[in-house]
């Protein structure tokens, strides 16, 4: 299956990614529960008071070609003291960052997490 047309099911709610293979969705089930979802490579775009937005390089050993867009939101950088994290010290446009897939998120781009310890930047250019 084509990585375009496998973006295409799991925006419909079809499927989703894990361990580097496309898995279906299970009707009245939820997805996100019975898989463990894979870090995926992302490049931040945008950063705003509330979250930053992300372009998704590839997913597992996959480069995709056409554009999806992620949202790593306040509440997804980390997992404590969430109320005081400052997206812009958190991530600049141009970083490198390594993310999970929350979910399928809404018409416009999926939501991201990196929320833990193996997550987060992995690139970035010094403001200097």
């Amino acid at each position: 299956m084509l990585l375009s047309q496998t973006f295409s099911l799991l925006r419909q709610g079809l499927g989703w990614f894990a361990e580097g293979c496309y898995l279906p969705a299970w009707k009245g089930r939820s997805v996100r529960s019975n898989i463990q979802a894979i870090a995926i490579p992302t490049l931040v775009t945008k950063v705003m008071a509330r979250m930053a937005s992300a372009d998704i390089m590839c997913v597992g050993p996959k480069s995709v070609r056409e554009k999806f867009t992620g949202i790593i939101r306040q509440q997804d950088v980390r997992a404590t003291e969430i109320d005081k994290v400052d997206m812009h010290a958190s991530f600049r446009p141009g970083d490198t960052v390594r993310a999970l897939v929350l979910s399928l998120g809404d018409a416009r781009a999926y939501y991201l997490s990196t929320a833990k310890n193996e997550l987060g930047v992995v690139s970035a250019e010094s403001a200097a």
